[in-house]
C-alpha cells in the first residue's frame, strides 16, 4: 500500500492442509486517510476476495478497472502469474477477507473446477467474477474477521471456514447464480435492489417496512421482492433476519453488548434469541459473550 495511505491492518493468518497444498487466509480492516494504490503479483491459481466494506477499484493484467464499492464478491482464476492493481479511496475503511489457493488445487483435487470456470469465461490468462455477495457468504466473512477461538482451535475454525468461504463462492459464480440475477434485472432495477439491502445493512435493528422499504428504493413491492430473491437467493425477510444475526454474532464477538441488548437489537425476545443465535451459529449467544472476555 500506498505510503501515505496510513492504513490499519488488520490480522492475517495462514492454514494449509493435504490435499489442498497451498491455501492461505488474510482478513483484517484497513483505515485510508489518503488515496492509495498498490499492486500483486500473484502465480496460477485462485484469489478469492470478500469486501464487506469499502471503496476501491481493481483491475487485472491490462483489463479494465472495476470498481467495488460496498460489499462485493471477487473470483480471479489465473492461468499463469499475473498482475492485480487496487486503487483505495481516501476516507474509507476497508474491511476484507482474502483467500488464495495454489495451481496444485485444480491439478489434483479439482481439475474439473478449472474447466468449469475456464468455461464460464473465456480462455484468456485471467478470469474475473464480481457480483454483490449473498449473505450467506457475507456472514462467513463476518465469522473469520470476529473469530473467537484461541490457539489451535482458531487456526482450524479458520481454515474451514475458509474452504466453506471458497466452496459457496465457487458455487455461486459456477452455477451462474450472479449472471441469472443481472439477466432477470435491468441494470436501473439491479441497482436499486442494491441500493435496498444497503438500507438495512445501514441499520438492521431499524430497518423499515416491506412497503416502505420499496418506495424508498424506488420499486413496488413486487419487483423489490422478486428482484431480491433472484439477486440474493432469498426474501427481504429472511436476509434482514440473517443481517440481525450477524450483527449479534459481531457485538457479542467484539464485547460491544451483553446478550439482552444483541437480542433486543436484533428484534427478539431473550429465550428466543438464543434458540435461534443457536440454530444458526451452533453455540449459544453467552458462549460467545463470554469468548470476548477472555
Amino acid at each position: 500500500m500506498g505510503d501515505n495511505s496510513e492504513p490499519r491492518i488488520g490480522e492475517s493468518a495462514h492454514w494449509s492442509a493435504r490435499p489442498l497444498g497451498a491455501f492461505n487466509i488474510n482478513w483484517g480492516e484497513a483505515d485510508f486517510a489518503l488515496a492509495a494504490h498498490d499492486a500483486e503479483t500473484l502465480e496460477a491459481g485462485l484469489k478469492l476476495a470478500l469486501v464487506l466494506d469499502g471503496d476501491l477499484t481493481v483491475r487485472a493484467l491490462d483489463g479494465a478497472p472495476t470498481r467495488l464499492k460496498g460489499a462485493s464478491l471477487c473470483l480471479f482464476f489465473g492461468r499463469e502469474s499475473w498482475r492485480l492493481e487496487h486503487q483505495y479511496a481516501a476516507g474509507r475503511t476497508l474491511r476484507y477477507v482474502t483467500l488464495n489457493l495454489g495451481a496444485d488445487l485444480l491439478e489434483q483435487e479439482a481439475l474439473a473446477l478449472g474447466t468449469s470456470l475456464a468455461g464460464a469465461s473465456g480462455a484468456g490468462p485471467v478470469s474475473a467474477f464480481i457480483s454483490a455477495p449473498p449473505l450467506s457468504i457475507a456472514a462467513i466473512g463476518e465469522q473469520i474477521l470476529s473469530c473467537p477461538m484461541r490457539g489451535a482451535a482458531r487456526d482450524l475454525y479458520l481454515g474451514g471456514k475458509g474452504l466453506e468461504l471458497t466452496a459457496m463462492a465457487l458455487n455461486h459464480f459456477i452455477r451462474g447464480e450472479a449472471r441469472a440475477a443481472s439477466a432477470a434485472l435491468g441494470a436501473a432495477e439491479l441497482r436499486r435492489v442494491v441500493q435496498a439491502r444497503e438500507m438495512m445493512d445501514a441499520a438492521p435493528g431499524q430497518a423499515p417496512s416491506l412497503p416502505e422499504l420499496a418506495r424508498s428504493a424506488g420499486l413496488n413491492v413486487r419487483k423489490l421482492t422478486s428482484g431480491f430473491r433472484a439477486l440474493y437467493g432469498m426474501s427481504v425477510a429472511e436476509y434482514l433476519r440473517e443481517r440481525r444475526m450477524v450483527e449479534a454474532w459481531r457485538s457479542l464477538s467484539s464485547g460491544a453488548c451483553d446478550v439482552t441488548r444483541a437480542a433486543e437489537d436484533a428484534g427478539y425476545a431473550l429465550p428466543h434469541f438464543s434458540a435461534a443465535f443457536l440454530r444458526r451459529f451452533g453455540v449459544l449467544p453467552s458462549a460467545v459473550r463470554n469468548r470476548s472476555a477472555i
